[in-house]
């Protein structure tokens, strides 16, 4: 097996994530987990590039937490389900087109 470069853009540019996706699912790669900061977050979701999203909120108290992802317009999704690990809760969210 091994590893496989794929470029998606321009050199010193931003990764074209509509370009990416195409790519790997040429490839036969039909899922992917993006574990993503917030830059990252807010591309996949402002792009609609996602079919399901899990969010965990953790009970722990911070003094100053960080944006997850800064939207300029709304997304339309339908949560799936909540359940609770522990201390913790567990969100599942779709996109509306997956419904």
């Amino acid at each position: 097996a091994g590893a496989k470069i794929i470029v998606a853009g321009e050199m010193n540019e931003e990764v074209n994530l509509h370009l990416l996706m195409e790519k790997l699912h040429l490839d036969g790669i039909n899922s992917v987990l993006v574990e993503p900061g917030h830059t990252t977050a807010t591309s996949f979701l402002s792009q609609k590039l996602f079919d399901r999203i899990i969010i965990i909120v953790a009970r722990r108290k911070i003094k100053q937490g960080l944006v997850a992802f800064a939207l300029k317009k709304k997304i339309h999704v339908k949560i799936k389900g909540i359940e609770r690990a522990g201390p913790d809760i567990i969100i599942a969210i779709e996109s509306k087109s997956m419904v």
